[in-house]
Formats: structure tokens, C-alpha cells, sequence
């Protein structure tokens, strides 16, 4: 396959003041892309059930889980390069034609009694390393399809349909799983990737004039440091991924210690937890639906951290002076409005401020960097917990993000670069 240039590439989006949803691309991606996701939840919620099966095995389902996170922490960037190279498009078909045949292998091993612990070791890593190229791929083309002032609105109706997701999805494969056999649930999966894959196809991205692409010329590792040059030397996306990195950390710690703490302190079923993640999804859902009237509101970057940091910081002071299990719902919802309402508008920031040919290798090093909250949170949360009170976590977690938010306001440094 010849590789092709991507950094000139003409929005094929209707004219300003048009509604996205009158974007031909973006419905064909949005449509495929939620579609996709929902099935997904199948495989998702197969692989540690088969793992556990095959070995009753906790330290099995960690290494499923640590094999899930290790190519967004280990191969950020070079996936970023790949997807800078290649025509996005093409990486996006690429890579979920390949998760399609690899879950085809899994339903195969199923079929024929066959299946071992390395076989799905070996294919979850893989199709988890696709999904990893298909988002840095989808966030990249984002801006090639929408024009800039449709961006927030873009970012805002994936997270929208990714959020809703999030509640459903899971227990309809749970249902899905529990009425049928694993080979049709992952057959569904299959279907929905095809489905993902279809639209895909039909997405248009028109080149204005064809240039040489001197890429080909530069090494790997020239690439990769353009993109890392590029990423460091930004100051306002930079201090905006480091300060994504501290909300990731204290957004983890709070899911680290959430449900033992629910399920110790109160008691609560299966219902009840099911109520409060819930809620915690609706926030997100509401951030996205008022995703731009905050910007209009609030007019800057700068301002929307300080006062999604404010929501968060709220939201863990509930938890920790909860007195009833429903509380712990409020103080989710706080937290996921604000954590999701300022991933959008980063997600914005780095769509608009990164050049399209370095697009991938950016998003990919900030990927890594902000990957980096999920050990670093569940390590410390863990260990901290078996010394103290585990709601002393969410003071604790307020504590931190009060500090975070203290540079924002009165280092100087820092609110220029916004």
C-alpha cells in the first residue's frame, strides 16, 4: 500500500451556520462510530467472564486488564506516527477490518472447544491495539470532516453517544450474554464493527492539490520527535494535557475507592450501584448537551478548567461527608459533569491548535501522558486505603484538585499561556 499524504486535505462539511447533523461525513462517522460501540460492550464484558472461566484466576483478569492499557501507554506515539503517515480514513477500515477477523478467530476457538488463556491474551492485546489506532485515527479526522466552530459541537455529540453508551451498553451485553451462548453475542459485536466499517467507506475527504510528501523522506524517530516538538513546545496544550493528567489521577482515585466504599459503608445492592454510576453518566450527559453554551459562557479555556475543577472538588466533598448511599449518586453527578465538560473542550483545544499532518502523533503522546493517571491512581488509592478510612480518599482527592486549581488562578505564567 502506497502511503499518502494527509496534511492537505479540504472539510467536505456544509457551509457555516448549517447544523452538524446536516454533515454528511460526520452523521456516517457518528452513526457508525455509536453503533460500534454498543456491540463492543459485548466483547468487553466476554473477555474477562471467558478469562475467569478458563481460571478462576484474579491475577489472569489483571493481566487481561494491564495488556488492555499497555498499548495506549507503550505505543502512544507510534501509533500516532502510523496514523500521520496514512490516510485516516484508511486507518480507520484498517484497523477494524483486522478486530473484525480477530474476533471471528475467537468465535472460531469458541465453536470448536479449542480456546486456551494465550488465545485470548494473544487477541485481546491485539484487537485492544487496533481500538487504540482506531480512536487516535477517528479523533484525527475529526477536524478534516467538521469545520473549527463546529468542532465543540462535534466533540460534544461523540461524548454524548459514547456517554449513553457507557449506561446501556453494559447491561445489554450482560443480557445478550446471559440468554445466548458467547459465540452469537461476539457475532453481534462483529456485526456492529461491520456496520462501523460500512459507513466508514462512504465518508468523502477531498484532497485540494496534491503534494510531495516528503514524510516519506524523514525517519521514524525524525517523526516522532517533530510531533513531541511540537506538543512540548505549545504552552497552552501542554499545561492543558498535564492538568488533564492530574483530573484523570484524581477522577481514577475516586473510582478506585467508589463502590468498596458504597458496598462497605452502606450496604447497597446491585440496584443501588447500578444507580450511582448511573447518575455519574448523566452528568457527563449533560455537560455534552451544554457543552457550548458553557463556552460561550465562560469564553476560555482557562475559565472552563477552573470551574470543571470546582464541580469535581464539590462533587468529592459530597462524597465524603455523604451520610446515605444516594448521596454518593450527587457527588458523582458533580464529578462527571465536570470532568466530562473539560475533556470536551481539550479534546477541542488540541483539534484546533495542532497542525493536521502532526494531529496523530500529538494526540497519541498526550494519550500516553494521560494514560499514566490509571496506575499511578489505582496503585495509590489502594495502598493509601489500607490505612486510613477509605472516604478520607475523596477528601483527600478534593484536597489535590484544590491545589491544581490554585495555579490556575493566581500563576501568571500559566494564565497567559491561555
Amino acid at each position: 500500500m502506497s502511503i499518502s499524504p494527509t496534511a492537505s486535505i479540504k472539510n467536505t462539511e456544509p457551509e457555516d451556520g448549517q447544523s452538524i447533523w446536516k454533515n454528511r461525513n460526520f452523521m456516517f462517522l457518528w452513526i457508525g462510530n455509536g453503533i460500534s460501540l454498543l456491540a463492543f460492550n459485548i466483547f468487553t464484558l466476554c473477555l474477562p467472564i471467558l478469562i475467569y472461566q478458563l481460571t478462576q484466576s484474579t491475577l489472569a483478569m489483571g493481566t487481561m486488564r494491564a495488556l488492555e492499557v499497555i498499548p495506549n501507554m507503550v505505543l502512544g506515539i507510534i501509533i500516532g506516527v502510523i496514523v500521520d503517515r496514512l490516510n485516516r480514513k484508511i486507518m480507520i477500515i484498517l484497523s477494524v477490518s483486522v478486530q473484525i477477523i480477530l474476533v471471528l478467530g475467537l468465535i472460531s476457538l469458541l465453536f470448536f472447544d479449542m480456546l486456551q488463556l494465550w488465545h485470548l491474551y494473544a487477541l485481546g492485546f491485539f484487537i485492544f491495539i487496533c481500538g487504540f489506532i482506531y480512536g487516535n485515527a477517528f479523533h484525527s479526522i475529526i477536524p478534516q470532516i467538521v469545520r473549527r466552530n463546529q468542532l465543540i459541537s462535534a466533540n460534544a455529540s461523540i461524548n454524548f453517544i459514547s456517554t449513553s453508551i457507557n449506561i446501556i451498553g453494559p447491561a445489554m451485553a450482560g443480557f445478550i450474554l446471559a440468554i445466548d451462548n458467547y459465540e452469537l453475542g461476539l457475532g453481534i459485536t462483529v456485526l456492529g464493527m461491520a456496520f462501523l466499517l460500512i459507513l466508514t467507506s462512504f465518508i468523502t475527504i477531498r484532497q485540494e492539490t496534491q503534494v510531495k510528501n516528503h514524510r516519506q523522506q524523514k525517519s521514524f524517530m525524525q517523526d516522532t520527535t517533530e510531533g513531541l516538538k511540537y506538543l512540548f513546545g505549545h504552552k497552552e496544550l501542554i499545561i492543558s494535557t498535564f492538568i488533564i493528567l492530574c483530573i484523570n489521577i484524581a477522577s481514577a482515585s475516586t473510582g478506585a475507592v467508589l463502590l468498596f466504599y458504597a458496598l462497605n459503608s452502606f450496604s447497597v445492592s446491585e440496584k443501588e450501584i447500578g444507580f450511582i454510576l448511573s447518575i455519574g453518566a448523566i452528568g457527563g450527559l449533560i455537560a455534552s448537551v451544554f457543552a457550548k453554551k458553557i463556552q460561550q459562557l465562560l469564553s476560555n479555556l482557562l475559565g472552563i478548567f477552573i470551574f470543571g475543577i470546582s464541580l469535581m472538588i464539590a462533587g468529592n466533598m459530597i462524597n465524603f461527608f455523604s451520610l446515605e448511599w444516594y448521596w454518593l449518586g450527587l457527588g458523582m453527578l458533580c464529578i462527571g459533569f465536570g470532568a466530562v465538560m473539560i475533556n470536551i473542550h481539550y479534546l477541542t483545544l488540541r483539534q484546533k491548535e495542532t497542525p493536521n499532518k502532526l494531529l496523530g502523533r500529538v494526540t497519541g503522546a498526550t494519550s500516553t501522558i494521560m494514560k499514566l493517571s490509571a496506575p499511578i491512581s489505582f496503585i495509590s488509592a489502594g495502598f493509601i486505603a489500607e490505612f486510613i478510612l477509605v472516604q478520607y480518599i475523596f477528601l483527600g482527592t478534593a484536597i489535590f484538585l484544590i491545589t491544581l486549581i490554585f495555579p490556575l488562578i493566581f500563576v501568571k505564567g500559566i494564565k497567559r499561556a491561555f
